[in-house]
């Protein structure tokens, strides 16, 4: 590369064009190297390498290539290369300044788009001699520094969760005839070919700014054609829908409040007119932040926050100037984090338009919970494929809400389909009856998921205050689940049906159960509640390339991954095969930390979940199934006294002992957040103090029968035979193991720093190790032990007995017969019977402590409060 393309290509952020760079800060480093990245090919996790470590200007201008390409960078060749030529054409640079400058350098004012003439003809997509006018350029956008990092981090984090999530899941050119039902209308009517020319001709243009600013007004446009048309009624809630761009500024209710924001959406008509766009006429300032929002981080001024909020969102878009960018990973991944805030903000979503048009070429694309569809490509060069994309737009217009995936069963006060942009309470349709539902007690922010929701409602009766039920109960209150099973699996109101005839100790008491919608990835003859009906895949494909299989949640949901990659793992774990003297001579690795949630932008450390069933990489269908139980328990968490811990967990295990004894039924996925502490001192009273909930995953134990390989779990709970063999049955063992580590994980202060490998057990062999070495050596397991928090230093010789039990004679594997099954159930609960009786001897239940502790591990679970104090949506108003 000469010295002149590199004085072309290298691009220096407004902000530090007159700041010497040997003293740029790594924050000033990250804005740089973010500039370059597209001019380089470097992505976001080449430029994190640099950033994790702290890399300043001083520093940045001796890194070498092979500094580069050794730990603790571990760059590929590629990108090694590519930085060390940055570094030299920074050291040896002209400046040159990005943002809004002209190309002059000189900082303009906003200007009309300019004008040409009609792009010339091309052939139809997919034909040999298809050339594209347009040419592939690189991009370069003025972003501020704190905003960039921001929006960066976020996006390193959740781009490496979708990766994994929708591997194998994406299907592209896919026919959207069906979903696409309005009547045929001469849409150049509505906006002519020229501006679409004029639009296409920026693709050409050095800053693709100017490309995504001229979109942003064709939609502004395009949705007030629509209504100057009459092409919509008047008296249609469609009328009120518009096409936004929100400014380069953030969206309100983001996920753990997340940092993101996207180029276009589909929402409800603003009230204000600052943000008209008018194509031919200067270009008007973005949406102005919202007053009413302040950030506490800048002593009450007003934050850079849109007006809106994920929660109004109907349709997302995204434009790019480079058409290589259609049907890119990165496309895919930041619609998907696009679609997966719109999930999480809107409860009840059952699935999510959206569109993208990278230079001259549009897609639609549709995310539900078993993938994404990509439509086949629009060359809006052409009057053809401006007509159908224009029709596209125009459906998404006029789609009722349930079309655009919102669900009928939740309704507002006056009996209408649910939209969560107002704030007024949600009733819930199920069997013939009523619920008012109150706050969400948790919800999964995956897409490819079960997207597991959980409510806290009322039912019947008392839906209004003061009301009275028949029975005379003052609040009857329950918990709603609703979740998108695997369609294989058996529904786990049927298994709570069998405990229930079997009286399980501790059983749930169902008042409704009832399954709805439908999505397969196969359209099989025609099922009415399939949501996938409309699409047809004669001449679709599978992506496939491009995502890796080997990341690890950490938003608490079950991944899938594919055998070879799971048998990778476990091959090359020969822990067991060696004698225990070996074993604890090894040298324990001490992993990496996770980056803290200031430098991931997540607010809660991840608890990786994983299920895999043998034979399938993805699930090909899901049910979405509604669960309404009386049952209503609280989270276990720190502030509990010991005994009241103590309690809670054994009578837990009473409740997995006589599923399994009783209805033969294996629980499978034993965590923190799948047990529950007995809500009420008169309910602990009478009956079980702790209870078990969700056997989605549960396996029901038929005599003589064979079981599928298979491994459930969520990562620091998940036994140690199972990380280590890939070949292994889940049995009772199993569980009563992972009950040992939902106590120790409990006692433990700040559980994901000190007890990080168990985190991390789905990722690599090493953690797998430590994870051995914590628990089978002696020295190992009094470190664990240590670090319990003071307040369960009693609760030390619980932990201790019940690894002895579990572990005699270093053994992973699970007893035979049925007299040692007993034996070791007996000796359990024993134990924990003799430390109830020794804690009530020698404690007196002190107060529970309002501040939270330090290491608190129930971040991020959306339980409820310590002492169940629910705000009614609403009303503003508690539910004792």
């Amino acid at each position: 590369m000469s010295d002149a393309e590199d004085d072309n290509l290298l691009v220096i952020p407004d902000g530090l064009i007159n700041k010497n760079p040997k003293r740029w800060s790594p924050a000033d480093v990250l804005n740089f190297l973010d500039a370059n990245k597209d001019t380089f090919f470097l992505n976001d996790q080449h430029i994190d390498a640099i950033y994790r470590n702290e890399v300043a200007g001083l520093a940045l201008h001796r890194l070498t290539r092979k500094d580069l390409r050794e730990p603790p960078y571990s760059l590929a060749d590629g990108p090694a290369i590519a930085i060390e030529e940055l570094i030299k054409s920074l050291i040896g640079r002209k400046l040159r300044s990005v943002g809004t400058a002209g190309e002059d350098g000189v900082q303009g004012k906003a200007r009309a788009i300019p004008t040409v003439g009609p792009t010339p003809a091309v052939p139809v997509l997919g034909s040999q001699e298809y050339q594209s006018p347009y040419p592939a350029l690189r991009t370069y956008k003025s972003k501020s520094c704190s905003m960039s990092n921001q929006c960066n981090q976020t996006c390193n984090n959740i781009y490496q969760l979708l990766e994994n999530e929708l591997m194998g899941t994406i299907w592209k050119d896919v026919c959207f005839d069906g979903l696409f039902k309005c009547p045929a209308t001469d849409m150049h009517a509505v906006m002519t070919p020229d501006t679409f020319s004029d639009w296409l001709d920026l693709v050409k243009s050095k800053d693709s700014s100017e490309f995504e600013t001229y979109g942003a007004m064709w939609f502004r446009t395009f949705s007030e054609q629509i209504k100057a048309k009459g092409l919509v009624d008047a008296h249609d809630s469609a009328a009120e829908r518009f096409y936004y761009s929100t400014g380069g500024t953030i969206l309100r209710d983001a996920y753990h409040g997340a940092v993101r924001k996207c180029d276009i959406i589909l929402t409800r008509k603003l009230d204000s007119k600052s943000h008209g766009y008018a194509i031919g006429n200067a270009v008007d300032l973005p949406l102005p932040p919202d007053p009413t929002i302040r950030d506490a981080a800048s002593n009450g001024a007003t934050s850079n926050k849109c007006a809106r909020s994920w929660k109004d969102v109907l349709v997302v878009g995204e434009l790019k100037a480079n058409f290589n960018e259609d049907v890119s990973k990165g496309i895919i991944l930041q619609l998907g984090s696009y679609a997966r805030e719109t999930f999480c903000a809107q409860p009840g979503r059952r699935f999510v338009n959206a569109f993208t048009v990278c230079g001259h070429l549009a897609r639609f694309y549709f995310f539900d919970r078993v993938g994404v569809l990509i439509s086949t490509c629009y060359d809006i060069s052409s009057k053809q494929g401006q007509e159908l994309f224009m029709h596209g737009l125009l459906t998404y217009m006029k789609m009722t809400a349930t079309e655009l995936g919102f669900d009928d069963r939740y309704k507002d006060i006056e009996g209408n389909t649910f939209l969560p942009n107002n704030n007024e309470p949600v009733y819930l349709h199920l069997e013939g009856k009523t619920f008012k539902l109150m706050t969400t007690l948790h919800r999964t922010p995956a897409i490819v998921s079960r997207g597991t929701l959980c409510w806290l409602a009322r039912e019947g009766k008392c839906l209004e205050e003061g009301s009275t039920c028949t029975n005379g109960c003052k609040l009857c209150l329950c918990v709603i689940k609703e979740a998108w099973r695997d369609t294989k699996l058996t529904a786990e109101s049927e298994l709570w049906k069998l405990a229930k005839e079997k009286n399980v100790y501790g059983c749930l008491d169902v008042l409704v159960a009832c399954d709805a919608d439908v999505v397969s990835r196969e359209v099989i003859g025609h099922n009415p509640n399939n949501i996938r009906n409309m699409f047809d895949y004669t001449g679709a494909k599978p992506i496939l390339q491009g995502i890796s299989p080997d990341v690890v949640d950490n938003t608490g949901t079950r991944l899938r991954k594919n055998s070879t990659a799971l048998e990778t793992i476990h091959s090359e774990s020969k822990i067991t095969n060696q004698p225990l003297s070996e074993r604890t001579k090894m040298t324990k690795k001490k992993p990496k930390k996770r980056l803290s949630s200031e430098h991931t932008g997540v607010n809660e450390f991840p608890l990786s979940k994983k299920s895999k069933k043998c034979g399938a990489d993805v699930v090909e269908a899901r049910t979405r199934s509604f669960l309404v139980v009386q049952n209503v328990g609280e989270k276990l968490h720190r502030s509990l006294q010991p005994v009241e811990l103590v309690e809670a967990l054994r009578d837990a295990i009473k409740c997995h002992i006589s599923l399994y004894e009783d209805a033969g039924i294996l629980h499978c996925d034993i965590s923190v957040q799948n047990i529950m502490r007995t809500r009420t001192p008169i309910a602990r009273a009478s009956g079980p103090k702790g209870f078990l909930i969700d056997l989605d995953y549960a396996q029901q134990q038929y005599p003589n029968s064979e079981q599928s390989f298979c491994m459930t779990g969520t990562a620091p709970f998940i036994a140690l035979e199972l990380l280590l063999k890939p070949q292994v049955h889940h049995t009772w063992r199993h569980d009563l193991e992972s009950f040992l580590y939902v106590l120790i994980w409990l006692c433990t202060d700040n559980p994901y720093e000190k007890l990080n490998a168990w985190v991390k057990g789905l990722e690599h062999r090493d953690f797998v190790k430590a994870k051995f070495l914590d628990v089978t050596t002696t020295e190992f397991f009094e470190d664990v032990l240590n670090g319990f928090h003071v307040r369960f230093e009693p609760l030390k010789g619980l932990s201790l007995a019940f690894k002895e039990i579990l572990f005699k004679d270093s053994k992973l594997t699970t007893p035979a017969g049925d007299e040692s099954r007993k034996d070791i159930y007996n000796r359990v609960i024993q134990i924990f019977d003799d430390c109830v009786v020794k804690l009530e001897s020698t404690q007196t239940l002190e107060k529970k402590e309002p501040k939270e502790l330090s290491g608190h591990h129930d971040k991020g679970v959306e339980a409820g409060n310590q002492d169940w104090e629910y705000v009614e949506r609403g009303t503003g108003k508690n539910v004792e």
